[in-house]
């Protein structure tokens, strides 16, 4: 069960994340099947910097915000108790 902390985080962020890959931006859900803008993945730069082809940095770019989002909809699973994560 979620401690105090992470219960109001929680009822902010709503039952998940999720990427939006044409924005770079993690959204929260707020009901309804709408979501709003939680936070932005930053550094395509530096991750450019690791890449030869930018078709390769942007790839990685949002893997990197699909794995941020899908933690967050983990942590929050785990926070509520359900076994179950999802996929």
């Amino acid at each position: 069960m979620a401690d105090k902390k992470n219960s109001r985080i929680i009822k902010f962020i709503g039952e998940s994340a999720s990427y939006d890959d044409d924005s770079g931006y993690i959204r929260r859900s707020i009901g309804n099947g709408d979501s709003q803008r939680l936070l932005e993945v930053m550094g395509l730069e530096n991750i450019e910097a690791m890449f030869k082809k930018d078709n390769e940095a942007m790839k990685f770019f949002d893997d990197l915000g699909e794995f941020i989002a899908e933690a967050i909809t983990e942590k929050i699973d785990r926070e509520k108790g359900k076994e179950k994560i999802r996929p």
